[in-house]
């Protein structure tokens, strides 16, 4: 039982173990179920037992603009669906 500790980031737990495994991402315990998989962002750090869990780098991803700023947009189904979930809103 080697505990590993994960730097600040993206990050993929795959456990390969038949029960469920603790970790811990940042400060918070959570399990991940047989053969489970977890994809996380960690801010601070993370916690994991080696033995049958195994930690992958996810990588960053890309966010590609597909529109020229500035250009036509329908605003009228945002409003609706702003209004709309105004209203489910208990105050």
């Amino acid at each position: 039982m080697a505990q590993q500790r994960l730097r600040p980031g993206p990050w993929k737990l795959v456990s390969t173990g038949t029960g469920y495994e603790d970790i811990q991402i940042d400060y918070e315990q959570f399990q991940i179920e047989p053969t489970g998989t977890v994809e996380f962002e960690c801010r601070k750090m993370a916690l994991y037992d080696d033995v049958k869990v195994t930690a992958y780098r996810n990588p960053v991803a890309t966010v590609v603009s597909v529109s020229n700023t500035g250009g036509d947009r329908d605003t009228k189904n945002v409003s609706v669906a702003t209004d709309e979930l105004i209203k489910g809103v208990k105050l």
